[in-house]
């Protein structure tokens, strides 16, 4: 009786979450999409970037919501996995639809004024557009967590268990491919929030396959006495950079990891540091930077691992131009042998 009491909260747990998500769903189309398609405030190819297939992931959603409320939960998505692939799309273009809309803020002046009034209409319930356009990523994931807690709570001798196993396996598939997409887009959030945050030397933080690893304050030793830095480590980069006002700071120095290397140093003893246990050297090409703090030890072993990844990727990238190099060379010459 409690198991079948569980399991009855879970379904109606589905069912209310997709009536409001469906709901936010046409907020976005009602009061953005719609709108910006009406007015021409943004040029065709921006809408489609920051919207992409919103429209037809809401007609399939109405349709899955039809089918919870005439069928069970197993047989409604499972006859719908299928269509949730559509949600792949819209992950696949989750990160370039955050930088159009980011870039056309930026530049649009007539934009930015129409967002900030349609983000701030009672209707809009104080939710910004990038929070309402970000639930499309998150929706497959967790309709994924609720399914599993729903087969947990059902007996297998259930005829509703294997259309719920079924199910369960077939948006899992589109599960694991979102997720990965969420976490591309949590790493450039945080980058982005770092690139505001950075004035000074054009740090340019925002790249193609670059990942952020950790920041955190550091002591650097200087010339007169040691001073507080704040550092960023990327997959390819290390930053330290001095704090200025409300949470801004300026880039000292930006050392490609690839040209670094990182040594402890044990034996060094510091006037303008006191009583360290020891320091950690970061040297690249002429620039030598001598560290310590309370999490020293912890960036040592990030510094090193990230260094390390990336002397691997360049060195299977290598290997790889080396192979396909070979082949081309094979192929010209079967091609001359076959021409002479």
């Amino acid at each position: 009786m409690q198991s079948r009491t569980k399991r009855d909260r879970i379904v109606q747990e589905i069912l209310d979450t997709q009536v409001a998500y469906i709901d936010n769903l046409e907020r976005i189309i009602r009061l953005f999409l719609v709108p910006l398609r009406e007015s021409n405030l943004l040029p065709a190819p921006a809408r489609a970037a920051i919207f992409s297939n919103i429209e037809a992931i809401l007609a399939v959603d109405r349709e899955l919501l039809d089918c919870l409320v005439e069928q069970s939960p197993g047989e409604a998505f499972l006859r719908l996995a299928p269509f949730l692939r559509l949600y792949s799309l819209y992950a696949n273009n989750f990160q370039r639809a955050n930088e159009v809309l980011t870039d056309c803020t930026k530049k649009s002046s007539d934009f930015a004024r129409f967002r900030a009034e349609q983000e701030s209409r009672p209707d809009c319930c104080a939710l910004g557009l990038p929070s309402l356009l970000i639930m499309p990523v998150q929706r497959v994931p967790r309709c994924k967590l609720l399914l599993d807690d729903l087969l947990k709570h059902t007996p297998q001798d259930d005829p509703e268990w294997i259309k719920l196993r079924s199910a369960c396996r077939q948006i899992g598939q589109v599960t694991t491919h979102i997720n990965e997409h969420i976490r591309t887009h949590d790493n450039f959030r945080q980058m982005l929030r770092i690139q505001n945050s950075l004035v000074g030397m054009g740090a340019e933080i925002l790249a193609p396959g670059r990942k952020f690893i950790r920041e955190g304050r550091l002591m650097k030793v200087c010339k007169r006495k040691s001073k507080e830095r704040m550092c960023f480590l990327f997959s390819d980069l290390f930053i330290y950079a001095r704090p200025e006002n409300a949470g801004s700071f300026t880039c000292r120095a930006v050392l490609p990891l690839m040209f670094c290397s990182v040594a402890r140093v044990d034996d060094e003893e510091d006037p303008r540091a006191p009583g360290v246990p020891f320091f950690v050297r970061i040297s690249c090409k002429d620039v030598s930077v001598l560290l310590f703090g309370d999490e020293i030890q912890s960036w040592v072993g990030d510094l090193s691992k990230a260094i390390e990844e990336l002397r691997d990727q360049q060195k299977m990238l290598l290997e790889q131009i080396k192979v396909r190099a070979g082949r081309d060379q094979c192929h010209k010459l079967r091609q001359d042998i076959a021409s002479s």
